[in-house]
């Protein structure tokens, strides 16, 4: 456990459910954890049509071997199941809307008690089975800062991912919640083949990812701090039943609470969303059941902010050069 708090900061006395003793549920995060009431809380329901296109350079995830293999270790977090990657056999992040190289640090799966109910992040309201975070972080003068490329994922799906299905099997060697056991990586993970071809140029030691929503937003567990960019990937994952199974298990011996009622909903300021060439203003709310931190809803608050900041960026078209068009062409088929 105290490995990932050196990557990312959380107290373990929190829970998804209810409040029970000493262990917070999410409608009271903020009375420990401040900052989880704040105003760039994350996860956030993304609407594709209220987007509109901003062009970014490259965004290029490098590795560290020449096959883009990383090694780690599988660790049981009491929260989710996460790999934490070897120094100097992980990965880089730069580009995109990123200031600086990010450097991966680790990833774990976000997953619920139905095959629907799972992501954190959800898109025109729809949630996926489960959701996947690669964790990059940089360290400045001003304090760390994080990257989190997010993968949907669905299932059940007739041929999984296989680098899903590889980290699902080993989940098993890890399910006891008072187990000290991990899990070594040492002949490495295909990390890159968690890319979905269609947003993947190249096949190299880099990826260039070219189709993904970008936000700023924060952790969504405690401590919740707001220096996070999000890149969710627009395509989904398939992953098979089996995977699901291993995950409910392991969820199962946690003794994780799942709720089916949302908690209440907690508005905040706008923000701006891209995707990856995308941008729009939306304000946000924030529940929480299952295995997870529920989305913010933008609900009707934006729209007219949308609306100013479109006209106004088109009608002096100086102020942001990059601004491409309000709907991309190929939204319809792949958003």
């Amino acid at each position: 456990m105290a490995a990932s708090l050196e990557i990312i900061p959380f107290d373990e006395k929190f829970k998804y459910g209810e409040t029970k003793g000493d262990f917070l549920g999410p409608s009271e995060w903020g009375r420990r954890w401040p900052q989880c009431d704040g105003r760039r809380q994350s996860p956030i329901n993304i609407r594709t049509r209220r987007a509109i296109n901003r062009r970014y350079r490259p965004l290029i995830m490098t590795f560290d071997t020449w096959r883009g293999l990383v090694t780690g270790t599988l660790k049981n977090t009491r929260h989710y199941p996460m790999l934490e990657i070897d120094e100097g056999r992980g990965a880089k992040l730069r580009g995109g809307p990123l200031r600086g190289t990010y450097t991966l640090k680790q990833f774990h799966f976000h997953f619920g008690c139905a095959n629907s109910r799972g992501s954190e992040h959800t898109r025109n309201g729809r949630r996926f089975s489960g959701e996947l975070h690669l964790v990059f972080k940089k360290t400045t003068a001003r304090g760390d800062e994080f990257a989190v490329v997010a993968l949907w994922v669905q299932a059940p799906s007739r041929t999984g991912s296989r680098v899903l299905g590889r980290f699902a099997d080993l989940t098993r060697k890890i399910i006891e919640p008072d187990s000290d056991e991990t899990v070594r990586f040492s002949d490495g993970i295909f990390i890159r083949g968690l890319i979905p071809r269609r947003c993947n140029k190249r096949f190299s030691r880099r990826a260039i990812l070219n189709c993904y929503y970008t936000y700023k937003g924060s952790l969504t567990t405690p401590i919740c701090s707001e220096n996070v960019t999000w890149l969710i990937v627009k395509p989904w994952l398939p992953a098979t039943n089996n995977m699901k199974e291993n995950d409910h298990k392991l969820a199962l011996a946690q003794g994780f609470d799942r709720i089916e009622n949302p908690r209440r909903y907690l508005y905040y300021h706008y923000r701006f969303l891209h995707l990856s060439d995308t941008e729009k203003k939306l304000g946000a709310a924030k529940l929480c059941k299952n295995l997870l931190r529920e989305p913010s809803d933008e609900a009707a608050l934006f729209t007219s902010h949308v609306t100013e900041t479109i006209g106004r960026s088109l009608s002096d078209p100086a102020e942001d050069s990059r601004l491409v068009t309000i709907v991309p062409t190929d939204q319809s088929r792949v958003a």
